[in-house]
């Protein structure tokens, strides 16, 4: 790994509680590993229930689910709510961790999380990630957020898109860190330079937001400039059946690999020419930052893709890739063209896609930024409780 190794994090150090709801879905890997680069703070991962892709990349020993300890969830969070968990033996099982700040991650989980800080007497941090704040703050969603915000210490934007929807919401400057989560960034020598093969590369759920009916669009009309194109899609979804028969009837030579693992995901990345990023708003939904092409650029490869959401947060552009407006599916096919027509300029893209990764994106560096956050929440949860 690039960038200074972690070391053992002390037997003494305080804990973090890290909080999902569901642990863990393939797509949120990076919650995961942004918990085990803390190296000050002792991570452990506390949620609900599993999710039904189950937890397998989670160490157990450092898992805390209420479904583990109680018979019934949905009493045992009604119970939470009314204060009556003190001595709970999941409760117990939470402070042996010694913990010293309760961490969740997007915003629909910080009412859970609230009650679990407040029983234990820390503070609470909440990262909000995209859905979590992209729908219209009005009626019920909006009051929700308003809430959420109101209940966090202090709150985490992944972009500064997430940070300024975190304004629109009445969260204060002050209450706002802007921080990226970084990736574990790999040797030079795990690199291999971008290959002119004409493989273009989308990975993600097949979901409107993703974009990829605009990608196989796009793909059509790359595909008269080289024939040799072809696009190779990670991932599955609802959409899958209606974006398959979208690309046989444009005679887009696509390639539907389904879910794969992170590792095959990587190897899938290193032999590619360029990753797409066709990311568009939804009326739900919206790309907070897109943890796909922050690793894209870790490996060196160019990201070209719709200027949506978060995504100017993750993509070095105009050195490392080219985003585009969003929708205009004319600009993302010479993009994608420009990538695969000029080897000249990909490599000099992947190139400076891997500085800036190396610069601005290391998982360790990053995490380390966040511990540097958790620290002044704890400060001053500390003076505060002092002063009463």
């Amino acid at each position: 790994m690039v960038g200074q190794l972690p070391v053992d994090t002390a037997a003494d150090a305080p804990g973090a509680l890290i909080f999902r709801k569901r642990w863990l879905p393939y797509s949120e890997t990076f919650i995961a590993n942004q918990g085990m680069a803390l190296r000050r703070y002792c991570p452990l991962f506390v949620g609900l229930e599993r999710h039904a892709q189950g937890v397998h990349h989670v160490d157990e020993s450092k898992l805390r689910l209420l479904a583990d300890f109680a018979s019934s969830v949905p009493l045992a969070r009604a119970r939470l709510q009314l204060g009556l968990m003190q001595k709970h033996p999941w409760f117990s099982a939470l402070r042996a961790a010694n913990p010293r700040v309760l961490h969740a991650h997007f915003g629909n989980g910080a009412a859970d999380a609230h009650y679990i800080a407040r029983a234990l007497g820390i503070p609470l941090l909440v990262t909000w990630h995209g859905h979590d704040i992209s729908k219209p703050l009005t009626g019920s969603f909006g009051r929700q957020v308003r809430r959420s915000i109101a209940r966090a210490d202090h709150c985490i934007a992944v972009s500064n898109f997430i940070a300024g929807r975190l304004r629109e919401a009445g969260c204060a400057d002050e209450k706002i860190s802007v921080l990226p989560t970084g990736v574990k960034l790999p040797d030079d020598s795990e690199l291999t330079p971008v290959p002119n093969n004409g493989r273009v590369l989308f990975v993600g759920r097949l979901v409107h937001k993703k974009g990829v009916t605009h990608l196989i669009d796009a793909m059509a009309r790359v595909q008269r400039q080289h024939p040799d194109a072809h696009l190779q899609i990670v991932g599955d979804g609802p959409l899958k059946a209606e974006l398959a028969d979208q690309a046989q009837r444009l005679g887009v030579n696509v390639q539907f690999m389904g879910r794969l693992t992170p590792a095959q995901v990587l190897d899938c990345m290193q032999q590619a020419c360029v990753i797409a990023a066709p990311s568009v708003r939804t009326a739900r939904d919206v790309e907070g930052l897109g943890m796909v092409f922050v690793e894209a650029q870790s490996l060196g490869r160019p990201v070209v893709g719709f200027d949506s959401g978060g995504i100017a947060d993750a993509v070095s552009t105009p050195d490392g890739g080219l985003l585009v407006e969003e929708g205009n599916v004319a600009a993302l096919a010479e993009g994608l063209s420009k990538a695969l027509g000029d080897p000249a300029w990909a490599r000099a893209a992947g190139q400076a896609a891997r500085a800036a990764a190396v610069a601005n994106q290391n998982l360790y560096e990053q995490t380390a930024k966040l511990e540097a956050i958790y620290d002044r929440v704890c400060l001053a949860a500390k003076a505060e409780a002092q002063a009463r």
